[in-house]
Formats: structure tokens, sequence, C-alpha cells
């Protein structure tokens, strides 16, 4: 509380919310939900905030995840106009956001996940972790999706990590029973193409998934404006090997430049799965089924 303005004491003061949850993804999830909002990450009305392990800051309010835990301050002033609240809590706020992250327990890393989500393109906060229903399927359990945008083009990525191989054999099997019609397999590139339309007014959103290990990883269409990847991935996008024998499934579906960019992208994705999954480790969030409650 404090500062004099106009010769009258100011009534501002900072409310904090500490949230616990029982593991390290139920709070990530939980932090990215209050970011986000299932909404686009473009128009998030949150920006990038150094503190604890991710933060973001908005007009009179601030978050900031480590561990289990999130933050959430809110900035409150009865005697400021909405523009000098929005100024003056962007002095306020960080600070003590930044302090109080220092102070909250756990590692600063990001989930095993996100550390595999590809950094180039990623939209700054364009992380959301879904606890329960990954692509809008039912009974998937955990796992992190990035927004990308090049230009006026946009993608997704996914990444799930479960305890073992049937479990992200499991997760596969589970998605492309969730999609529409039946999956496209590309055998040679060890890849699905499903595709998925999450709600009745949308038209179907085309992803490639494919499971390396305990690792599943897969690269889609945005539900947001512009989906699709741009030109100048599509240059080195990299073709089955000349003369590799075929089998029903196999070709891509029309020479689609972007279909290829999509393959090569995914391609990369899956060498960083087979890295990971041959160290044998568990996310934190492997097992979680639903998002934990707080």
């Amino acid at each position: 509380d404090g500062a004099a303005r106009g010769g009258q004491a100011s009534t501002a003061s900072v409310a904090v919310t500490l949230s616990r949850f029982s593991r390290t993804s139920g709070a990530y999830g939980f932090f990215t939900k209050r970011i986000l909002s299932d909404g686009d990450p473009l128009q998030a009305s949150v920006k990038p905030l150094d503190a604890g392990a991710a933060g973001a800051l908005g007009g009179g309010i601030a978050y900031v995840w480590r561990g289990q835990h999130v933050l959430e301050l809110t900035y409150v002033s009865e005697d400021e106009s909405p523009d000098q609240l929005r100024a003056s809590s962007a002095e306020v706020l960080p600070a003590i956001a930044r302090e109080l992250g220092e102070r909250l327990p756990g590692s600063k890393e990001p989930l095993a996940e996100v550390q595999l989500l590809p950094q180039e393109h990623l939209i700054p906060l364009g992380v959301h972790y879904e606890g329960e229903r990954l692509l809008g399927v039912g009974g998937t359990g955990a796992g992190a999706l990035g927004h990308y945008r090049d230009g006026d083009r946009r993608w997704r990525v996914l990444v799930a990590i479960r305890e073992d191989e049937q479990g992200a054999s499991d997760l596969l099997n589970t998605l492309s029973r969730g999609g529409q019609g039946w999956p496209t397999p590309f055998k040679q590139r060890r890849m699905l193409r499903v595709r998925f339309a999450p709600e009745e007014d949308q038209k179907p959103r085309v992803w490639y998934l494919a499971r390396r290990g305990n690792v599943l990883v897969g690269l889609g269409d945005d539900v947001f404006p512009a989906p699709s990847l741009v030109p100048s991935l599509v240059e080195t996008a990299s073709a089955a090997p000349e003369g590799a024998p075929r089998e029903p499934g196999d070709e891509l579906p029309d020479p689609d430049l972007e279909e290829h960019a999509k393959l090569r992208i995914l391609s990369e994705l899956t060498l960083a799965a087979e890295r990971y999954a041959a160290r044998k480790p568990v996310a934190e969030g492997a097992q979680d089924q639903v998002a934990p409650t707080h």
C-alpha cells in the first residue's frame, strides 16, 4: 500500500493467491489454462514475464508457475483509472512476482514434454498443457500442445510421454480412433494421418501422429486462422528414399507441398523423440489421466 497521489494516500494493494497441486504437471496445466483459456495465444491479454519457472503479466494481474505451485498476483486500486491501474501494475507486479517466484520450491526446468517442443516459430506463451482430452478426444491423458506461427502460416505440435511403450501405443490407438474415418498409415515413415473435427462448424483438421518408444509426437493444423505451413519449409522437405519398396498407404495423398513440409517437421520431431525415449525417462505427468485439482 502506499504512495501519495495528489496529496491523498493511495489505497493500492496487491492480492496474492497461491495454489498448490499434487503434481507439477497439474500446476503447469492450470497455469497455461489461466493465461490462454483455450483461446488464440496471439490474442492473449498477457505477455511473458521472467519469474519462477514461467510467468505472465497482464493488465493488473500476473501469474507465476514453479513446481507444484501457481501464484496469481492482482493489483487493486480504488483511486486509479483503468489506464493508471495498468501502468502502475506494470511497474509494481514484476518485481513482486520475481521475488516470490524465487521463494517457491521446485525446479525451474520445463516439463519434459515442453522441452521436446521445437522452439523455432513457437508463439510466446503459446503452450497449452492438456490434462485429459488431447485433440478433443476423451480418455487420452496428458500432453503438451504448442502453437506456432511463421508469417500468416500456423500449425500445432503435440508431445505426450507415457510410462512405457505400451502406454504410448495405446494413446496412438485412442487418437487414431477418435478421428474421422480410417487413419491413413505411412508405413515407411512409421506415422499415421488422421482427420479431426473438434466442432461441428469447423472443417476437419489434419494431424500426423507417430510413436517412438514411450513418446508420441504429432503435427497438425491449428484451429485458429491460417492453418497452413510456410512455403520456405518446403524447399528442404524430405521425401522417401528413391527406389524404396512401397506398400499400400505409403503414397502421399496428392503431392501437396504443405503435406511434405508437415512430414519433414514431424520427421525431425520423431528423431528428437527417439533420442529422448532411448534414455528411458518417464515424464512427471506421464501417468496423469486428469488434471489435478487444487
